[in-house]
């Protein structure tokens, strides 16, 4: 099952990804509610840029970071 992203103005969501345009000097905070407890992962890449209007794809791609995610039950 695929977690619901929270609301984020930066950000656009699809089926199970995501694009996110925001200023790169500042923090980008997403949030994410998972659909139950356990261990998962989620895989984040830049594919592109877009500065002073001027859009930027990277190719070739970064490699994708993975990020293990341990899920708690709330209280």
């Amino acid at each position: 099952t695929i977690p619901a992203p929270l609301p984020n103005t930066a950000c656009t969501w699809g089926s199970g990804s995501g694009t996110c345009k925001f200023d790169p000097t500042k923090d980008l905070v997403i949030g994410i509610t998972w659909p139950g407890v356990g261990n998962d992962t989620l895989t984040i890449v830049a594919v592109g840029d877009n500065h002073d209007n001027m859009t930027r794809v990277f190719l070739p791609a970064p490699k994708p970071t993975a990020v293990s995610v341990t899920v708690i039950a709330g209280p």
